[in-house]
């Protein structure tokens, strides 16, 4: 007696002619690093990351040692803003991070921190003592109810020889499209020596090309509004 093997699928009819459904040449960018969230106006949750969490440290005043700040004490940390929009696993559809700080600016008469703050629904009182900022900043970032709206634009920066970093692209509308007419998010740029202080030239090249060095998009919070 013999039998059919069920796991042979070229003896069953019913998968004749059957295809994996992959899109053609889409293994190209099978590794590569997802793009950012489209630019828009996005809903999202206050958090603060929690590797780092909530550093207090001191200014630089004009002649101090690398390392060994002398001037006003001041509160940064990362603010992570994590979409309310759920994905298929119920996790949030992305998730995007900016840098913060309790440094008033001048011109405005308040920090970064109490603005975005206020926008979340949340506005730090009056007088606050930077222990306690710190301490408001956890419980708001804790309770995870908080929420803004947040304006992003993609953004692509570089490492200079000058030991800085370059913003060459700003918007989706900016970036050069591949073959569907899609924004590349990854892109190969060579760049150019600085000459007389001036920011070195960023040339965007193949992204098979030899030279160059590989720069992905990120997607960049630059303004908040209340939800």
């Amino acid at each position: 007696m013999s039998f059919t093997d069920i796991n042979d699928l070229q003896l069953l009819s019913e998968f004749e002619g059957a295809t994996d459904g992959a899109t053609p040449g889409a293994e190209d960018t099978f590794f590569l690093p997802p793009a950012p969230v489209d630019d828009g106006v996005h809903t999202v949750t206050f958090g603060v990351v929690s590797n780092n969490g909530i550093t207090l440290t001191r200014r630089y005043n004009e002649g101090d040692a690398r390392g060994n700040p002398s001037g006003a004490p001041y509160l940064k940390f990362a603010l992570q803003l994590a979409s309310t929009e759920k994905n298929d696993f119920g996790r949030s559809k992305f998730v995007l991070f900016d840098r913060v700080t309790s440094i008033v600016m001048p011109k405005a008469g308040t920090s970064k921190i109490r603005a975005i703050l206020k926008k979340f629904g949340c506005p730090v009182p009056d007088g606050i003592t930077l222990p306690g900022l710190k301490s408001f900043v956890e419980t708001v970032a804790a309770s995870g109810s908080a929420t803004a709206k947040v304006h992003t634009r993609w953004e692509a920066s570089v490492k200079g020889g000058d030991g800085n970093y370059h913003t060459f692209l700003r918007g989706q509308d900016a970036f050069p499209k591949d073959a569907n007419g899609k924004p590349q998010h990854i892109l190969k740029v060579v760049i150019g020596e600085a000459v007389d202080g001036q920011k070195p030239s960023i040339t965007i090249v193949p992204l098979d090309s030899s030279e160059g060095v590989e720069v992905q998009a990120q997607a960049v919070p630059f303004k908040y509004e209340t939800a």
